[in-house]
């Protein structure tokens, strides 16, 4: 399923994870691939961690009236 990630996707999660917050003065990502990264650490919780959160479903149902207006 992985496969479906665009690079950039995975490459900035790579960075991220290693970049300490002290280093970053801002940050600006494109909102296409802020939504990969949400929907691929879902993925991965349900797939490894068997969790879904309650709070993912309200994150889903306000993705969903921003994507209306």
């Amino acid at each position: 399923m992985l496969y479906r990630y665009l690079i950039k996707t995975l490459y900035l999660l790579d960075i991220l994870q290693k970049l300490p917050f002290k280093q970053m003065s801002s940050l600006s990502i494109h909102a296409e691939v802020v939504d990969e990264m949400s929907t691929l650490v879902i993925l991965l919780y349900k797939e490894y961690a068997g969790m879904y959160f309650k709070s993912q479903k309200l994150i889903n149902q306000l993705h969903r009236l921003d994507h209306l207006s």
